[in-house]
C-alpha cells in the first residue's frame, strides 16, 4: 500500500528543429533618428534568437497531433431496455404510526403502477376512493391517535371507537362497499402482499385508516415465531434450524469469509421472491415482487469488474464514459483495486482486516503472510453487458452480450491515502482496457457510454436553484456465501439467486453532505458533526431501506435530465439521457440501520474529469467555472 501507479505515458517525441540550417537574416539597417542612438549587435542578437525560439516553440505546439477530445458521446445515457420502477417519481414521507416504515406522500404517483391485472380492482379503486374522501380521524377519546399523520382527515366525519389505539375500530370508512368487497378477496390480498415494502407500507396503512375493522383485520398481525416448542403439532416440510447470528457486526463490510461454494446457485427462472412452508397441512407462500428484469441491459455503461479465476467474483461496478474510436474511458473507485493475497493466490479480504471482521487465525484459508496488494490486470477484468453476476451463463440469465475487457493499467488518483481510505477522498481511478473486444462484439451497437457533461435544467425562476433532488443508483450487491445463507437465514435460500442480480434504487441527493440531523423518530438533539471530504455529493434510498454491501461500491449516481433545446441539436436521440454525479465511495457509520439517515457518500465525477482526460491523452474542455464543492469538503469535528 502507498504506491501509486499514476504514471502518465508520455507522447511521441516531437521533431527537433535546432539542427536545420536556416538562412542567414540579412543585417538590419535601422534609420537614422533623431536624439536616438544606434542599437547594438547584442541588444539585435538577443532579439532575433528570442523570435526565433518563439517560432520554433510555436511550430512545434502546431505539429503536435490533435488530442481526442473527452465528450458526451452522441448516444450517452440512453437506456437500451428495461424501464423504471412505476413508484420512481414517488416522494416518501415520516410515519407517526411507525417511524421505520416510510409512507408514500403524493399518492397520485401510484396510478401508473396499477392499471393492469388486478391493479385496478384491488388498489386503483382504494387509491380513488382516498382521493375523494380521504380517511378517517383515528384519534380515540382520551386523545390517542394512531394514525400516520399523513393522509388528509379533514375530508370526511368518520372516526373510530377503539380505545386501543393500536386497532382501530371504524364502523363506517371512507372505503366504499365495492372496494372493500375487492379488498377482502383472497386475491386482492395476495397482490398487496407482494408489493415493494414502501407500497405495502402505504396500502395497508391507507386500509387501517379508511377501511372498516372487517377488512383492516386481514391485513394487520401480530408477528409471531413458531419453533418446536410452542407449537408441536406445526408441520414443517421443510425443517428449519436457526443459528444466532453474531453479536458484534461491522456494517459494512460483513464477516462473511469465501470459500470454493460461494456461488453455489439456484437456477430458478421466475422473477420473484418466494418463501414457501407448510404449516398444519396448508400451504403458506409469502412472496414479495422484484422484478429485476427492468434493470436486464437497461445501464449499458455500467459494467462488472470482477476476478480473472473460476470463481468470477464481482469486485465493484465501473463505468464507461467514453468508446471507440475515441480511447475507451472507464472509471471506478480507487479503494477496490486492492486485494488480499497470500503470495500469488487471492483470499478472503477478511484476512487482512484490522477491525472485529478479521479472520486472519484461520491459516487454512488466510495462509502464513496475508497481504493487501494492488490489483493487476492478471487479477481482475471488465465485464460490460452483465445483468446477473457470478457463474450463471448468459442463455439462463437472459442476458444479449457479454463483452469481457482485458486491463491493461490501473491507474489511482495521485492524492487517494491507502491509509485513510475513502473518507479522505479522491476515490477513483482508471482502468486502461484492450478495447478490441469492443468492436468485434455482437454488443457493439448496445454498448453506450454514460453522459457525464451534466446539462442543467431550464430554470422556471432566474434564482431557482439548478440542483436536481433525486437521482437512481444501480449496481450489484455482493451475495453472501450460500453457508452463510444456509445457517443464518435458511428461508431465504431458495431466492439466492437474486442476490446476484443488478437493481436499481431512487436515491434523495443531498444538497450538501453533513451527518443526519434528524433520526427516525424527529429531530436529534446532539447531532454528529464529521468531516467530508471535497469533490464528494451525498444521498440517501428515498425509502431509508436500501443497505448497501462492499459490492455496490462504484455504483454511479446518475440524474436523468431532459435536453435543452440547443444541446438536441448537438446530440440526436431521446431527450431523456443519464448523467452521472458521483460513485459509491463509502457509508458512514451503521448505514444499514433502519434507525439512521447517514447518507452514502459519492466520490463527484464532475472533479475529476480533467483528470481523468489526461490519462487517456485526452483533453477536456469545462464549459463551467470550476464548482467550489470540488476544493472545499464539510468541516467537521470528528472524521
Amino acid at each position: 500500500m502507498g504506491i501509486f501507479n499514476s504514471r502518465i505515458k508520455s507522447p511521441d517525441v516531437l521533431e527537433d528543429f535546432s539542427y536545420k540550417t536556416f538562412p542567414v537574416f540579412p543585417p538590419v539597417q535601422p534609420p537614422d533618428r533623431q536624439g536616438t542612438e544606434d542599437i547594438s549587435l547584442p541588444a539585435t542578437l538577443a532579439t532575433v534568437a528570442a523570435a526565433f525560439l518563439l517560432a520554433n516553440v510555436l511550430l512545434a505546439v502546431a505539429l503536435q497531433p490533435d488530442r481526442p477530445k473527452l465528450e458526451d458521446d452522441a448516444m450517452c445515457g440512453i437506456t437500451t431496455e428495461g424501464k423504471a420502477e412505476c413508484y420512481f417519481d414517488c416522494e416518501t414521507t415520516y410515519n407517526r404510526r411507525d417511524p421505520t416504515l416510510r409512507l408514500i406522500k403524493n399518492l397520485d404517483c401510484l396510478e401508473d403502477c396499477f392499471k393492469e391485472g388486478l391493479g385496478p380492482k384491488c388498489i386503483g379503486k382504494l387509491l380513488k376512493d382516498i382521493e375523494e374522501k380521504g380517511v378517517c380521524d383515528l384519534a380515540n377519546n382520551d386523545g390517542a391517535d394512531p394514525g400516520s399523520g399523513v393522509y388528509d382527515s379533514t375530508l370526511t366525519d368518520c372516526a373510530q371507537y377503539s380505545n386501543n389505539p393500536l386497532q382501530p375500530n371504524i364502523n363506517k370508512g371512507t372505503c366504499s362497499p365495492d372496494t372493500e368487497d375487492s379488498l377482502k378477496e383472497d386475491e386482492c390480498r395476495e397482490l398487496i402482499l407482494q408489493q415493494p415494502g414502501v407500497i405495502l407500507n402505504t396500502v395497508t396503512e391507507l386500509i387501517n385508516s379508511a377501511c372498516t375493522k372487517s377488512v383492516s383485520e386481514k391485513y394487520l398481525y401480530v408477528e409471531y415465531e413458531y419453533n418446536g416448542e410452542n407449537c408441536p403439532t406445526c408441520n414443517f416440510t421443510n425443517t428449519i434450524t436457526t443459528t444466532p447470528a453474531p453479536e458484534n457486526v461491522d456494517l459494512p463490510p460483513f464477516p462473511w469469509k469465501r470459500s470454493k461454494d460461494t456461488r453455489n446457485t439456484n437456477l430458478r427462472k421466475d422473477e420473484t421472491l418466494p418463501i414457501s412452508l407448510n404449516i398444519n397441512n396448508t400451504n403458506v407462500k409469502l412472496t414479495t415482487t422484484f422484478d429485476f428484469t427492468h434493470t436486464r441491459n437497461r445501464y449499458s455503461w455500467i459494467c462488472s469488474l470482477r476476478s480473472k479465476d473460476l470463481s468470477r467474483d464481482h469486485f465493484c461496478a465501473v463505468t464507461l464514459l467514453s468508446l471507440p474510436p475515441n480511447p475507451t474511458v472507464i472509471i471506478g473507485p480507487a479503494h477496490c483495486t486492492f486485494l488480499c493475497k497470500n503470495g500469488k493466490r487471492r483470499i478472503p479480504s477478511c484476512c487482512c482486516r484490522t477491525d472485529s471482521t478479521q479472520c486472519s487465525e484461520d491459516k487454512a484459508a488466510c495462509g502464513n503472510n496475508p497481504k493487501v496488494v494492488e490489483m493487476g490486470g492478471a487479477d481482475s477484468e471488465v465485464l460490460c453487458g452483465e445483468w446477473e453476476i457470478g457463474v450463471t451463463p448468459m442463455d439462463i440469465s437472459g442476458e444479449k452480450y457479454n463483452i469481457a475487457l482485458d486491463i491493461l493499467e490501473i491507474v489511482r488518483h495521485p492524492q487517494f491515502d491507502t491509509k485513510e481510505g475513502p473518507i479522505a477522498g479522491s476515490d477513483i481511478a482508471v482502468f486502461k482496457v484492450d478495447d478490441k473486444k469492443i468492436t468485434n462484439s455482437a454488443g457493439k451497437d448496445q454498448l453506450r457510454p454514460a453522459c457525464f457533461s451534466k446539462i442543467k435544467p431550464k430554470k422556471e425562476n432566474k434564482n431557482e436553484e439548478t440542483f436536481s433532488p433525486s437521482g437512481i443508483q444501480s449496481g450489484w450487491s455482493e451475495p453472501p456465501p450460500f453457508p452463510f445463507m444456509t445457517k443464518f437465514a435458511p428461508a431465504y435460500s431458495q431466492f439466492y439467486r437474486d442476490f446476484s442480480k443488478q437493481w436499481h434504487y431512487k436515491m434523495d441527493i443531498f444538497e450538501k453532505c453533513e451527518d443526519p440531523q434528524n433520526s427516525t423518530f424527529g429531530p436529534l438533539a446532539c447531532p454528529s458533526n464529521t468531516t467530508y471530504p471535497p469533490a464528494t455529493v451525498c444521498a440517501v434510498d428515498f425509502a431509508k431501506q436500501a443497505c448497501f454491501t462492499p459490492g455496490e461500491s462504484g455504483s454511479p449516481l446518475m440524474v436523468e435530465i431532459e435536453e435543452m433545446e440547443e444541446s438536441k441539436k448537438k446530440m440526436e436521440g431521446r431527450k431523456q439521457r443519464f448523467y452521472v454525479e458521483g460513485i459509491l465511495s463509502f457509508v458512514k457509520g451503521r448505514g444499514c440501520d433502519i434507525y439512521s439517515n447517514n447518507p452514502s457518500a459519492y466520490t463527484k465525477l464532475s472533479c475529476f474529469l480533467p483528470w481523468i482526460a489526461t490519462q487517456y491523452g485526452m483533453h477536456y474542455d469545462s464549459e463551467q467555472e470550476t464548482d467550489p464543492k470540488c476544493i472545499v469538503g464539510t468541516p467537521g469535528s470528528i472524521s
